[in-house]
């Protein structure tokens, strides 16, 4: 294994994570309207892209297994993030939003492990 790009592409990933933390806990919500832009769009997926395309062992199976992972965690991220707005738009307290979302979180969480499903080709 070479410890050197693992450390390198971990300092990457920790530097990225640092800096949502900083910026989300920051008094300036334009700061932090701007990092949660950049943690949902693409950005975050293009840099897994490229530890799957060229760190990686750059073989097909391995970006198709990315491609349909990604592809089902985004749809998941997507059905979770609309019943936290519907909930909102409905006036639950903040503490139901959050279990309510947590707990579905879990479930789909613990689905994806129970039945492998990081093993299958769903999408792909």
């Amino acid at each position: 294994m070479d410890w050197i790009s693992v450390l390198k592409d971990s300092l990457f990933g920790i530097i990225f994570i640092v800096a949502f933390t900083i910026c989300l806990h920051a008094q300036q919500y334009s700061t932090n309207n701007i990092m949660l832009f950049l943690w949902a769009s693409p950005t975050a997926y293009f840099y897994l892209l490229y530890l799957v395309m060229y760190v990686g062992k750059n073989n097909k199976k391995g970006s198709n297994g990315f491609f349909n992972n990604s592809i089902l965690g985004s749809l998941l991220t997507l059905s979770v993030l609309f019943l936290s707005i519907y909930l909102a738009k409905h006036n639950y307290s903040n503490m139901s939003i959050l279990l309510i979302t947590g707990l579905m979180t879990l479930f789909f969480t613990i689905l994806y492990f129970m039945f492998e499903v990081y093993n299958k080709s769903i999408f792909i």
